[in-house]
Protein backbone atom coordinates (compact mmCIF):
# COMPACT_ATOMS: atom_id res chain seq x y z
CA UNK A 1 0.00 0.00 0.00
CA UNK A 2 1.28 3.47 -0.91
CA UNK A 3 2.01 5.59 2.15
CA UNK A 4 0.87 9.22 2.26
CA UNK A 5 2.04 12.17 4.31
CA UNK A 6 -0.72 14.57 5.27
CA UNK A 7 1.09 17.89 4.94
CA UNK A 8 -1.60 19.91 6.74
CA UNK A 9 -4.39 18.94 9.13
CA UNK A 10 -5.86 19.91 12.50
CA UNK A 11 -5.89 16.98 14.94
CA UNK A 12 -6.40 19.36 17.85
CA UNK A 13 -9.43 21.15 16.44
CA UNK A 14 -12.18 21.23 19.09
CA UNK A 15 -14.56 19.61 16.59
CA UNK A 16 -12.61 16.38 17.08
CA UNK A 17 -13.54 16.55 20.79
CA UNK A 18 -10.16 15.40 22.08
CA UNK A 19 -10.15 12.16 20.08
CA UNK A 20 -6.86 12.97 18.34
CA UNK A 21 -5.15 9.70 19.34
CA UNK A 22 -8.03 7.65 17.90
CA UNK A 23 -8.10 9.76 14.72
CA UNK A 24 -4.34 9.34 14.34
CA UNK A 25 -4.65 5.57 14.76
CA UNK A 26 -7.32 5.40 12.02
CA UNK A 27 -5.19 7.54 9.70
CA UNK A 28 -2.22 5.20 10.09
CA UNK A 29 -4.47 2.19 9.42
CA UNK A 30 -5.73 3.84 6.22
CA UNK A 31 -2.24 4.32 4.77
CA UNK A 32 -1.08 7.67 6.15
CA UNK A 33 2.55 7.39 7.29
CA UNK A 34 2.86 10.83 8.91
CA UNK A 35 0.75 13.89 9.67
CA UNK A 36 1.59 17.57 10.00
CA UNK A 37 -0.93 18.90 12.50
CA UNK A 38 -0.97 22.66 12.96
CA UNK A 39 -2.63 24.72 15.68
CA UNK A 40 -4.30 28.10 15.80
CA UNK A 41 -4.24 29.44 19.36
CA UNK A 42 -2.82 28.82 22.87
CA UNK A 43 -5.62 26.41 23.83
CA UNK A 44 -4.72 24.16 20.90
CA UNK A 45 -1.00 24.47 21.75
CA UNK A 46 -1.69 22.79 25.09
CA UNK A 47 -3.58 19.92 23.47
CA UNK A 48 -0.86 19.52 20.84
CA UNK A 49 1.87 18.88 23.37
CA UNK A 50 0.19 15.56 24.21
CA UNK A 51 1.42 14.22 20.86
CA UNK A 52 4.59 16.27 20.49
CA UNK A 53 6.83 13.21 20.88
CA UNK A 54 4.73 10.89 18.71
CA UNK A 55 6.89 9.83 15.72
CA UNK A 56 3.87 9.79 13.39
CA UNK A 57 3.07 13.48 13.96
CA UNK A 58 4.82 16.79 13.38
CA UNK A 59 3.23 19.52 15.47
CA UNK A 60 2.84 23.12 14.37
CA UNK A 61 2.53 25.98 16.86
CA UNK A 62 0.93 29.07 15.40
CA UNK A 63 -1.35 32.02 16.04
CA UNK A 64 -3.85 31.90 13.18
CA UNK A 65 -4.87 35.23 11.60
CA UNK A 66 -8.46 34.65 12.77
CA UNK A 67 -7.22 34.44 16.36
CA UNK A 68 -5.01 37.56 16.46
CA UNK A 69 -6.01 39.91 19.27
CA UNK A 70 -4.46 42.95 20.95
CA UNK A 71 -2.32 40.73 23.24
CA UNK A 72 -0.69 38.89 20.32
CA UNK A 73 2.85 39.83 21.43
CA UNK A 74 2.38 38.08 24.76
CA UNK A 75 0.98 35.01 23.02
CA UNK A 76 3.85 34.86 20.56
CA UNK A 77 6.36 35.04 23.41
CA UNK A 78 4.70 31.86 24.70
CA UNK A 79 4.81 30.38 21.20
CA UNK A 80 8.58 30.93 21.11
CA UNK A 81 8.91 28.94 24.31
CA UNK A 82 6.86 26.13 22.77
CA UNK A 83 9.25 26.03 19.80
CA UNK A 84 12.27 25.89 22.12
CA UNK A 85 10.69 23.07 24.12
CA UNK A 86 9.68 21.14 20.99
CA UNK A 87 12.61 21.07 18.54
CA UNK A 88 10.67 19.04 15.93
CA UNK A 89 7.77 21.51 15.82
CA UNK A 90 7.07 23.81 12.88
CA UNK A 91 5.48 27.28 12.88
CA UNK A 92 1.87 27.17 11.80
CA UNK A 93 -0.83 27.79 11.03
CA UNK A 94 -0.17 31.50 10.53
CA UNK A 95 -0.85 33.91 7.70
CA UNK A 96 -3.20 36.55 6.35
CA UNK A 97 -6.97 36.58 5.85
CA UNK A 98 -8.12 39.90 4.44
CA UNK A 99 -11.80 39.11 4.12
CA UNK A 100 -14.23 41.40 5.89
CA UNK A 101 -14.95 40.55 9.50
CA UNK A 102 -11.42 39.33 10.26
CA UNK A 103 -8.90 41.08 12.54
CA UNK A 104 -7.55 44.28 11.01
CA UNK A 105 -4.81 43.93 8.42
CA UNK A 106 -2.15 45.81 10.40
CA UNK A 107 -2.67 43.58 13.42
CA UNK A 108 -2.45 40.43 11.30
CA UNK A 109 0.74 41.63 9.63
CA UNK A 110 2.43 42.44 12.94
CA UNK A 111 1.62 39.00 14.35
CA UNK A 112 2.68 37.30 11.13
CA UNK A 113 6.03 39.10 11.05
CA UNK A 114 6.91 38.02 14.58
CA UNK A 115 6.10 34.39 13.76
CA UNK A 116 7.91 34.58 10.42
CA UNK A 117 11.02 35.75 12.26
CA UNK A 118 10.71 32.84 14.70
CA UNK A 119 10.62 30.39 11.79
CA UNK A 120 13.80 31.98 10.46
CA UNK A 121 15.46 32.14 13.87
CA UNK A 122 14.89 28.44 14.61
CA UNK A 123 15.07 27.26 10.99
CA UNK A 124 11.59 25.73 11.15
CA UNK A 125 9.11 25.11 8.34
CA UNK A 126 6.32 27.68 8.15
CA UNK A 127 2.72 26.74 7.25
CA UNK A 128 0.79 29.66 5.77
CA UNK A 129 -2.89 30.50 5.43
CA UNK A 130 -3.84 32.98 2.71
CA UNK A 131 -7.28 34.27 1.77
CA UNK A 132 -7.89 37.44 -0.24
CA UNK A 133 -4.20 38.22 0.34
CA UNK A 134 -2.32 36.90 -2.68
CA UNK A 135 -1.20 40.39 -3.69
CA UNK A 136 0.62 40.82 -0.36
CA UNK A 137 3.09 37.96 -0.37
CA UNK A 138 5.75 39.00 -2.89
CA UNK A 139 6.50 42.23 -1.04
CA UNK A 140 6.33 40.44 2.34
CA UNK A 141 8.93 37.88 1.29
CA UNK A 142 11.10 40.57 -0.29
CA UNK A 143 11.01 42.61 2.95
CA UNK A 144 11.29 39.88 5.54
CA UNK A 145 13.44 37.38 3.65
CA UNK A 146 12.76 33.80 2.61
CA UNK A 147 11.63 31.12 5.02
CA UNK A 148 10.82 27.42 4.52
CA UNK A 149 7.26 28.51 3.78
CA UNK A 150 4.41 26.31 2.62
CA UNK A 151 1.21 27.85 1.27
CA UNK A 152 -1.40 25.36 2.38
CA UNK A 153 -4.68 24.65 0.52
CA UNK A 154 -3.18 26.36 -2.51
CA UNK A 155 -5.55 26.95 -5.41
CA UNK A 156 -4.55 30.43 -6.62
CA UNK A 157 -3.63 31.23 -10.21
CA UNK A 158 -0.59 29.86 -12.07
CA UNK A 159 0.77 33.43 -12.18
CA UNK A 160 0.63 33.70 -8.38
CA UNK A 161 2.22 30.26 -8.09
CA UNK A 162 5.14 31.18 -10.33
CA UNK A 163 5.76 34.46 -8.49
CA UNK A 164 5.87 32.72 -5.12
CA UNK A 165 7.92 29.81 -6.43
CA UNK A 166 10.61 32.26 -7.55
CA UNK A 167 10.82 33.34 -3.92
CA UNK A 168 11.33 29.82 -2.61
CA UNK A 169 7.77 28.88 -1.65
CA UNK A 170 6.46 25.36 -1.19
CA UNK A 171 2.83 24.45 -1.85
CA UNK A 172 0.23 22.02 -0.53
CA UNK A 173 -3.01 21.25 -2.35
CA UNK A 174 -6.21 19.68 -1.12
CA UNK A 175 -9.91 19.42 -1.79
CA UNK A 176 -10.04 23.00 -3.09
CA UNK A 177 -8.33 21.82 -6.28
CA UNK A 178 -11.30 19.53 -6.97
CA UNK A 179 -13.63 22.52 -7.00
CA UNK A 180 -11.90 23.80 -10.12
CA UNK A 181 -12.20 22.43 -13.63
CA UNK A 182 -9.65 19.79 -14.51
CA UNK A 183 -8.07 22.22 -16.99
CA UNK A 184 -7.59 24.93 -14.34
CA UNK A 185 -6.36 22.45 -11.75
CA UNK A 186 -3.77 21.02 -14.13
CA UNK A 187 -2.55 24.53 -15.03
CA UNK A 188 -2.05 25.36 -11.35
CA UNK A 189 -0.37 22.03 -10.59
CA UNK A 190 2.03 22.41 -13.50
CA UNK A 191 2.97 25.92 -12.31
CA UNK A 192 4.15 24.49 -8.97
CA UNK A 193 7.77 23.26 -8.80
CA UNK A 194 7.69 19.47 -8.95
CA UNK A 195 10.03 19.25 -5.95
CA UNK A 196 7.95 21.63 -3.78
CA UNK A 197 4.35 20.46 -4.10
CA UNK A 198 2.45 18.30 -1.59
CA UNK A 199 -1.03 17.01 -0.72
CA UNK A 200 -3.06 17.68 2.43
CA UNK A 201 -6.38 16.75 3.98
CA UNK A 202 -6.87 20.02 5.95
CA UNK A 203 -9.15 17.90 8.14
CA UNK A 204 -11.64 18.52 9.61
CA UNK A 205 -12.32 21.35 7.16
CA UNK A 206 -13.95 20.86 3.74
CA UNK A 207 -15.79 17.67 4.62
CA UNK A 208 -17.72 16.24 1.65
CA UNK A 209 -19.52 13.82 3.96
CA UNK A 210 -23.00 14.83 5.15
CA UNK A 211 -22.95 12.66 8.28
CA UNK A 212 -19.40 13.00 9.65
CA UNK A 213 -16.27 15.12 9.82
CA UNK A 214 -13.48 14.84 7.30
CA UNK A 215 -10.43 13.17 8.93
CA UNK A 216 -6.81 12.49 7.90
CA UNK A 217 -7.83 8.85 7.28
CA UNK A 218 -9.62 10.16 4.18
CA UNK A 219 -6.36 11.36 2.61
CA UNK A 220 -5.72 8.24 0.46
CA UNK A 221 -9.21 8.58 -1.05
CA UNK A 222 -8.76 12.32 -1.50
CA UNK A 223 -5.30 11.83 -3.02
CA UNK A 224 -6.70 9.37 -5.54
CA UNK A 225 -9.42 11.88 -6.50
CA UNK A 226 -6.86 14.66 -6.94
CA UNK A 227 -4.62 12.39 -9.04
CA UNK A 228 -7.58 11.50 -11.28
CA UNK A 229 -8.48 15.20 -11.60
CA UNK A 230 -4.88 15.95 -12.66
CA UNK A 231 -4.70 12.93 -15.03
CA UNK A 232 -1.72 11.41 -13.21
CA UNK A 233 -1.41 8.12 -11.34
CA UNK A 234 -2.24 7.93 -7.66
CA UNK A 235 1.10 6.19 -7.04
CA UNK A 236 3.01 9.03 -8.71
CA UNK A 237 1.19 11.70 -6.72
CA UNK A 238 1.63 9.82 -3.44
CA UNK A 239 5.36 9.24 -3.98
CA UNK A 240 6.05 12.82 -5.06
CA UNK A 241 4.05 14.35 -2.22
CA UNK A 242 5.66 12.09 0.38
CA UNK A 243 9.19 12.82 -0.85
CA UNK A 244 8.58 16.56 -0.96
CA UNK A 245 6.91 16.62 2.46
CA UNK A 246 9.91 14.84 3.96
CA UNK A 247 12.24 17.39 2.36
CA UNK A 248 10.13 20.33 3.56
CA UNK A 249 10.12 18.93 7.07
CA UNK A 250 13.77 17.86 6.74
CA UNK A 251 13.04 14.44 8.27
Amino acid sequence: MAKWIDSHCHLFDPRFKGECSFILEKAIESGVAHLVSTTTDPEEWLRAEELALNPFVTIGFGLHPWKVTADYEEQIELLEQKLIQNPRAIVGEVGLDLRSGRPERVLQLRALELQWKLAQKFNRPLSLHSLKAWGEWASIIDRWGEARMQFHAFAASPEVARGLAKRGAWFSVGRGLLRLSSEKAVAIWNALPSDRRMVESDAPDFSPYPDRLHTPADLPELGAAIAHHLSISTEELCAESKKNSERWLAV
